[in-house]
């Protein structure tokens, strides 16, 4: 039962670290320099999009897209580096 908390502890620091990530890079986008603002902006989405099931009764549609930028990859690692701290 530890091993798969660990997992799921694992995830959510991560997730959050994603988040803090996206929410500096948001922060710096508001810095009006020009060269800071190109670097920070860049990312690439990954995405599935729109997949439908219609079953004539009910259609259910499903997709996502997941954005990453700079930050959010800084984000990762911090939230790596979090749970290293927290885990031992």
């Amino acid at each position: 039962m530890k091993n798969s908390s660990g997992v799921w502890l694992f995830i959510v620091i991560v997730l959050f670290g994603m988040l803090i990530g996206n929410f500096l890079t948001e922060l710096i986008l508001l810095i009006p320099l020009n060269t800071l603002t190109k670097i920070f902006s860049t990312g690439f989405p990954i995405s599935l999009r729109d997949t439908n099931f219609d079953m004539k009764i009910i259609q259910l549609t499903f997709g996502f897209v997941l954005k990453i930028n700079i930050g959010s990859v800084l984000g990762i690692f911090l939230g790596i580096y979090l749970f290293r701290w927290v885990s031992k």
